[in-house]
């Protein structure tokens, strides 16, 4: 097998730099260059040297088909490093983001933006986004429209329920767009199916942005014609595939899914859950295993009625087509149809969830607010990932945190099946940012914290303490992130009774409305758990500490659990470590977005010091000041009257990026004071 790695030196990108690129004479540096392209049309262009040598592999890896994996940590501009390589080499390409805000970012301000720019210099494409069916107002189910929305349905242009006048909640938006029901070219309505014709308008275009999930039920089912066959794939947000694989490949089964055509068989399903939570559920384990080689006959049953019930839905919908040729009947033919999918959809999740568990897999029960859930989840989905570098002479996968430390991404490619591709490519960029100098990173060793394995009621009064002290010393402005609930609620009323600053959780308001607060409000302090780790954009000095109670390894459900067993003896190293690793390094992303942030990240843990593996996360973190004293902390935010940052002495990132390539690696140990910590 040839492999071939780039690790990340000078040498190699600097010279792709003034390579041609495919099809074109520009090279990169003319497009992101100082004086390129893009600096003559953005006033006050900022020259990245991290993004010049992202975009130079980009474009190399177009002309000499090849895999790249690249990390670019915060504010390298990814986006228009893999952009403009692929729109200037003329391939048409598919690029997947996890996230609807990503998707926003690129159809509606950088992808118009280069559209003008490269477009006038004589490089013109086309771009669409690529949704799924359940973002489209389905014709077949006009007699269901919620009343609000039928209006709008029935004149809408595009059918993409992302333009409608309000947002549907789950129940109207089942109603209103198509799912598991949907009979694709049987429908008698496909020749005006709005998701059909946003599915050709693909074909036609030259970038075609999607989102994770699609671009996984495009590698679930390679033979169905979801994305286009473009010979280039970019996966930003790349940390995130695997979960939504792994959500592609697994079935649920609640007392929800005995809706519509189902609810017959409403008692005989809610039976069968309780007989796959019996024994196994109590008031403390919510979340249980089921015994890989049991069968459960009564779901096989169920499953059975429910075939009958489909073929007959089935029968009556073929048999009113013959009698009446169709002619007036295309709504009643339609929903009988529509309901035989949707049963066969369910029968084939109970034979799942009734039948011995599948290699890769597990199968599970879990009670969710008073109610239970069946589940199949396959854990390994890297034999159906390693299947994507196969379907496109080239496959980019980049986001701001794929390391476990420098120049290692043996987690991300081991997980995401990408170990076995034979041209393949790695980068890893830092930051434009100088966290040197805009940032510490507080790590408490001179308070005594107390070891959460041993003590976790002594340590998250510990965690309260400081995040007191902190929140003090930064006069608010701070996001505050814990591992639990309960310690999240337990700091929030503590902070509340010894703080004179306006202080929040999660769950007292939605999500955007508590970041909005965050930004708006004068020395707010917010508390959150796992879903802020990622995703909260506050640049600026509305946001100026961020604090960690602990080291985020998940709670070891069933999934975590299977995982773990086949990892073997050596589980917490493999798995936990390199995913709490990351998680960290998307925490401490939350902090500086911008050129003039500045502020201090907080991680609580003992761990990072008294164990071994500690040095490994810790290294793997942004170049950061570590301080570990509160008074160095007050200090950092009391200099009085400090001069801008745009005032005070700056290395230039390209003289820190050239810096830390030629630093030996003994030398890191030193850059960060962490022989501080371990003498």
């Amino acid at each position: 097998m040839e492999l071939d790695i780039l690790i990340d030196t000078p040498e190699l990108p600097e010279a792709m730099e003034q390579e041609p690129l495919e099809g074109a004479g520009l090279t990169v540096n003319d497009m992101l260059g100082p004086g390129g392209l893009l600096a003559q049309h953005v006033a006050g262009y900022e020259y990245r040297p991290e993004q010049l040598r992202m975009a130079a592999l980009v474009a190399h890896s177009i002309a000499h088909p090849a895999t790249a994996v690249i990390e670019a940590g915060t504010g390298v501009g990814k986006s228009f490093a893999y952009l403009a390589p692929v729109i200037v080499s003329g391939h048409s390409a598919i690029v997947a983001t996890a996230n609807k805000t990503l998707q926003g970012q690129l159809v509606g301000k950088d992808l118009p933006f280069l559209q003008k720019v490269l477009g006038d210099a004589g490089y013109p494409f086309t771009f669409c986004v690529a949704k799924g069916k359940s973002n489209y107002v389905c014709l077949a189910k006009r007699s269901r429209w919620p009343v609000r929305f039928a209006d709008w349905a029935e004149t809408t242009a595009t059918g993409d329920v992302d333009e409608a006048p309000a947002i549907p909640d789950p129940d109207e938006q089942r109603a209103l767009c198509a799912g598991d029901d949907c009979t694709s070219t049987k429908c008698p309505y496909y020749g005006d199916c709005h998701y059909h014709r946003a599915r050709l308008a693909r074909w036609e275009s030259d970038i075609v942005v999607t989102n994770h999930a699609q671009l996984c039920i495009q590698l679930t089912h390679p033979h169905a014609q979801i994305l286009p066959p473009h010979p280039v794939c970019i996966v930003d947000e790349a940390h995130q595939l695997e979960g939504y694989a792994m959500a592609g490949q697994s079935v649920e089964v609640s007392p929800w899914s005995f809706r519509g055509p189902a609810r017959e068989y409403a008692y005989m399903g809610e039976s069968f859950l309780a007989e796959l939570a019996e024994g196994r559920l109590s008031d403390k384990v919510t979340d249980a295993l089921i015994e890989p080689d049991l069968g459960f006959p009564r779901g096989l049953a169920l499953v059975l009625e429910i075939h009958l019930t489909a073929g007959e839905s089935k029968a009556q919908a073929e048999f009113t087509t013959y009698l009446a040729g169709g002619a007036g009947y295309e709504h009643d033919v339609s929903q009988a149809a529509a309901d035989a999918m949707q049963l066969q959809n369910l029968a084939d999740r109970i034979e799942a969830l009734a039948s011995p568990t599948p290699e890769g897999a597990v199968r599970h029960v879990a009670l969710r607010k008073g109610a239970l859930y069946g589940q199949v989840t396959r854990y390994d989905v890297s034999e159906t990932l390693a299947r994507l570098p196969a379907m496109f002479h080239t496959t980019i996968y980049t986001s701001a945190t794929l390391a476990n430390g420098p120049d290692d991404f043996s987690y991300f490619m081991a997980r995401n099946g990408v170990e076995g591709v034979t041209r393949l490519h790695t980068l890893q960029l830092g930051s434009p940012f100088d966290y040197e100098r805009q940032c510490l990173l507080y790590l408490p060793m001179d308070h005594g914290m107390a070891d959460p394995r041993r003590a976790r009621a002594a340590f998250d009064r510990d965690v309260r303490r400081q995040m007191w002290l902190l929140a003090q010393a930064s006069e608010g402005g701070a996001l505050l992130l814990f591992t639990s609930y309960n310690a999240m609620h337990a700091a929030a009323n503590t902070l509340r009774d010894h703080l004179s600053y306006p202080v929040r959780r999660q769950g007292e308001a939605p999500r955007g409305e508590l970041i909005a607060w965050l930004k708006a409000t004068p020395h707010a302090v917010l508390c959150a758990t796992a879903s802020f780790w990622e995703g909260v954009d506050v640049p600026g000095d509305a946001l100026r500490l961020v604090a960690i109670d602990k080291i985020p390894f998940g709670a070891p459900g069933p999934v975590e659990k299977a995982r773990q067993e086949a990892a073997g003896p050596r589980a917490f190293f493999a798995l936990a470590v390199p995913e709490a690793t990351l998680r960290l390094k998307q925490g401490f992303g939350r902090l500086i977005r911008s050129q003039s942030d500045r502020g201090v990240v907080a991680i609580l843990d003992p761990r990072l010091w008294s164990e071994r593996y500690g040095r490994g996360i810790v290294e793997a973190l942004p170049d950061a000041r570590v301080v570990t004293a509160i008074e160095e902390v007050r200090a950092f935010y009391q200099e009085s009257k400090p001069a801008p940052l745009s005032a005070r002495p700056v290395v230039p990132a390209h003289e820190r990026q050239r810096r830390r390539d030629n630093a030996a690696p003994a030398d890191s140990d030193t850059r960060r004071g962490i022989e501080r910590m371990y003498r």
